[in-house]
Protein backbone atom coordinates (compact mmCIF):
# COMPACT_ATOMS: atom_id res chain seq x y z
CA UNK A 1 0.00 0.00 0.00
CA UNK A 2 1.47 3.56 -0.57
CA UNK A 3 0.34 7.08 0.57
CA UNK A 4 0.37 10.12 -1.04
CA UNK A 5 2.70 12.60 -0.06
CA UNK A 6 1.89 16.22 1.28
CA UNK A 7 1.75 18.53 -1.43
CA UNK A 8 2.70 21.62 1.03
CA UNK A 9 5.84 21.86 2.05
CA UNK A 10 5.44 24.57 4.77
CA UNK A 11 2.94 26.82 6.32
CA UNK A 12 4.24 29.68 7.97
CA UNK A 13 2.31 31.84 10.17
CA UNK A 14 1.92 35.51 12.59
CA UNK A 15 0.59 38.63 12.99
CA UNK A 16 1.60 42.12 11.46
CA UNK A 17 1.17 44.95 13.74
CA UNK A 18 0.19 48.65 12.53
CA UNK A 19 -0.08 51.52 14.06
CA UNK A 20 -2.45 54.16 13.77
CA UNK A 21 -0.69 56.27 11.25
CA UNK A 22 0.91 53.57 9.37
CA UNK A 23 -0.08 52.52 5.77
CA UNK A 24 1.87 50.00 5.29
CA UNK A 25 3.58 47.25 7.62
CA UNK A 26 6.18 43.97 7.07
CA UNK A 27 6.81 40.64 8.66
CA UNK A 28 9.87 38.82 7.90
CA UNK A 29 9.57 35.15 7.05
CA UNK A 30 11.66 31.70 6.46
CA UNK A 31 12.50 31.89 2.48
CA UNK A 32 10.23 30.12 0.36
CA UNK A 33 10.00 30.27 -3.46
CA UNK A 34 7.48 32.34 -4.70
CA UNK A 35 6.45 30.91 -7.67
CA UNK A 36 5.77 28.37 -5.27
CA UNK A 37 3.72 30.41 -2.46
CA UNK A 38 0.56 32.18 -1.67
CA UNK A 39 -0.17 34.45 1.42
CA UNK A 40 -3.27 34.38 2.50
CA UNK A 41 -5.43 36.13 4.93
CA UNK A 42 -5.57 34.83 8.66
CA UNK A 43 -9.16 35.66 9.80
CA UNK A 44 -9.72 39.32 10.40
CA UNK A 45 -7.86 43.05 11.16
CA UNK A 46 -9.16 44.12 14.50
CA UNK A 47 -8.21 46.74 16.71
CA UNK A 48 -4.93 46.25 18.84
CA UNK A 49 -7.20 47.89 22.17
CA UNK A 50 -9.79 45.76 21.20
CA UNK A 51 -12.83 48.54 22.29
CA UNK A 52 -14.20 48.25 18.91
CA UNK A 53 -14.86 45.72 16.39
CA UNK A 54 -13.67 47.71 13.25
CA UNK A 55 -12.94 46.50 9.47
CA UNK A 56 -10.09 47.83 7.47
CA UNK A 57 -9.64 47.64 3.58
CA UNK A 58 -6.18 45.38 3.65
CA UNK A 59 -4.35 43.86 1.13
CA UNK A 60 -1.41 40.98 1.87
CA UNK A 61 1.57 40.94 -0.48
CA UNK A 62 4.23 38.10 -1.06
CA UNK A 63 7.09 41.12 -1.79
CA UNK A 64 9.87 38.98 -1.80
CA UNK A 65 11.05 35.54 -0.76
CA UNK A 66 11.18 36.30 3.30
CA UNK A 67 8.73 39.45 3.33
CA UNK A 68 4.79 39.62 3.46
CA UNK A 69 4.00 43.10 3.33
CA UNK A 70 0.16 44.45 4.86
CA UNK A 71 -1.20 47.87 3.24
CA UNK A 72 -4.07 49.46 4.33
CA UNK A 73 -6.16 51.97 3.43
CA UNK A 74 -8.05 53.22 6.75
CA UNK A 75 -5.17 54.65 9.07
CA UNK A 76 -7.59 56.03 12.04
CA UNK A 77 -6.69 52.78 14.80
CA UNK A 78 -3.78 50.86 15.40
CA UNK A 79 -4.20 47.03 14.43
CA UNK A 80 -3.09 43.29 13.79
CA UNK A 81 -3.62 41.50 10.73
CA UNK A 82 -3.02 37.44 10.28
CA UNK A 83 -1.63 35.84 7.80
CA UNK A 84 -0.27 32.33 6.52
CA UNK A 85 2.28 31.80 4.06
CA UNK A 86 2.06 28.41 2.28
CA UNK A 87 4.92 27.14 0.25
CA UNK A 88 3.52 24.25 -2.36
CA UNK A 89 6.32 21.54 -3.74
Amino acid sequence: MSYATSIIKSIQRGEISMTHNNGTANATITAVVMAKSVVLWGGSDYEIDGTNSKSYRTKLTLTSTTNVQSQRWATTNACRLPYQVVEYY
